[in-house]
């Protein structure tokens, strides 16, 4: 592909050809059109954009380093950032992060923004990938700068300035002049809310996770998991069966079985049926999603990446999911299972997941939050077989013990767990209003008074206008597809339930 522009339009110290591809000269189009500074501009004052030069430490406690490998999305916790020692934090204490800061990967994950969060008093800085930029909030609104390079805009325009072609990264020179469009202040805040939302619910949803760890602490099992490893272990004879792979008799994992198995029962005896799903491999645009062991992966049922059977595929009933299931990883990822919730029960199976249906959703949220607690992922490793694809086999897995105290709090699990599925959703949802509202505005199928209208609306207390705003907003591209947010009235009331030590 060639590309024809005038000296005029050349850039000083950029003759890469990839600098001037046709989308990132109809973007810098798009910027033309409203007003805009450098990030250089709008940083505050008193810090200037620096990046950290760490090296790996793994004494500290108090003190942390932000990496963009630990960014989860728009965020960055500090809780969720590597130890780091004192010595160190002082020695690069020049690139020390505050709540809010914005974090812009320069090397590594090139071009991912995310915002950092602080919380139990803990202090980071920034490792030598990461750039830190603080935002004068006084000129700009932060969650917009945010939304706006976490958008498909911003994110090809962070990637027209990567440079190197052995190490590809951004030049802390280059970032600084990289310019912000600046809509109206409203148009700006009503953007910035969005993602400011998404941070609460995500606080709250990693609080519903901290309860959940809570009341699946049992304190014989959590001294079992301190057990350490070792290359042989010695086991009685009774113990044996026609397992002889090593690995099935870790000194760990026979100390954490012998733990939970203290007053329990078997997961197969309360299964109601169990099966796998079912092969497919033509796949369609539209459909019914079709959960592989990728959509499960990361420990939650991920229906937007999901690949799509066409409307005519016909569907079995041992891959039909609901409410009672958990689906465990057989092949792949060993070690994950996930709870279904209502939004999932329209998806269908691969064969690679077990199905485990059980009488109630309460028993199912019991089992799934077990088998991914630490104790849960060290039986389902110490179960898998094979050295090339690891597996897991449907007699083994129904006869892993499950404590009873866990199932005496199968009520307080269930509602741990639906709460954090609930705010995490809804964190995915306005995240991805957030993106979709910048690249709406900038190319013009959203009006910047549509924007202050629902701002403005929403400080008299008023939804009306966010509401057809946040209707506009579409899965994909088409006239036909599906809302982004198909529950508004369910994110209003998630919205609207106070924060746990906000008020009565």
């Amino acid at each position: 592909m060639t590309t024809r522009i005038g000296s005029l339009g050349l850039t000083p110290n950029r003759l890469d050809p990839t600098y001037y591809r046709p989308e990132h000269l109809r973007d810098c189009e798009l910027r033309a059109l409203w007003a805009r500074e450098s990030l250089d501009e709008l940083r505050a004052s008193s810090a200037p954009i620096v990046y950290g030069v760490l090296k790996p430490d793994d004494r500290g406690a108090k003190f942390r380093v932000a990496k963009a490998e630990r960014f989860d999305g728009m965020f960055v916790s500090a809780a969720d950032c590597d130890p780091v020692s004192e010595e160190l934090f002082r020695e690069f204490g020049r690139a020390e992060a505050v709540d809010g800061d914005l974090l812009v990967a320069i090397g590594g994950y090139v071009g991912r923004p995310a915002m950092l969060r602080l919380e139990d008093g803990l202090r980071v800085v920034v490792n030598r990938h990461l750039a830190r930029v603080r935002i004068d909030t006084g000129r700009v609104d932060s969650g917009w700068v945010l939304a706006y390079f976490s958008s498909p805009l911003g994110e090809r325009q962070l990637a027209r300035e990567i440079t190197g072609s052995v190490q590809a990264g951004i030049n802390l020179c280059d970032l600084r002049l990289v310019e912000v469009p600046l809509p109206a202040s409203e148009a700006q805040r009503y953007i910035g809310d969005k993602v400011r939302q998404a941070g609460r619910l995500r606080a709250r949803a990693r609080t519903m996770r901290h309860r959940l760890n809570t009341l699946l602490n049992l304190p014989h099992v959590t001294d079992a998991l301190r057990t350490a490893d070792r290359r042989a272990n010695r086991v009685p004879s009774a113990n044996l069966n026609n397992r002889l792979d090593a690995k099935y008799y870790g000194r760990r994992a026979m100390n954490v079985l012998e733990s939970v198995s203290r007053s329990s029962v078997e997961l197969g005896s309360l299964v109601e049926n169990v099966s796998n799903g079912f092969e497919h491999r033509n796949f369609s645009d539209l459909g019914t999603p079709y959960i592989t062991v990728a959509e499960v992966s990361g420990g939650r049922l991920a229906l937007t990446t999901a690949p799509r059977l066409g409307p005519n595929v016909p569907i079995p009933e041992k891959a039909k999911i609901d409410t009672r299931c958990v689906l465990v990883v057989r092949t792949g990822s060993i070690g994950v299972a996930v709870p279904v919730f209502e939004d999932d029960t329209c998806a269908a199976i691969s064969s690679h997941l077990i199905r485990l249906r059980y009488k109630s959703e309460q028993e199912a949220a019991v089992v799934a939050a077990f088998l991914n607690s630490d104790a849960g992922r060290v039986l389902l490793q110490k179960i898998s077989y094979g050295a090339v694809q690891p597996q897991i086999g449907q007699d083994e897995l129904l006869s892993l013990p499950l404590p009873r105290a866990l199932i005496e709090q199968s009520s307080a699990i269930h509602v741990a767990l639906k709460a954090e599925d609930a705010c995490l959703r809804a964190v995915e949802r306005l995240v991805s209003s957030a993106k979709l509202l910048v690249e709406y505005l900038i190319d013009g199928r959203l009006s910047e008074a549509d924007l202050i209208a629902a701002q403005k609306g929403l400080e008299a207390g008023k939804r009306d206008a966010d509401r057809a705003v946040l209707q506009s907003l579409r899965q994909g591209d088409g006239a036909d597809a599906p809302p982004l947010i198909p529950d508004l009235d369910g994110l209003y009331a998630l919205l609207d339930e106070p924060d746990e030590g906000s008020g009565p």
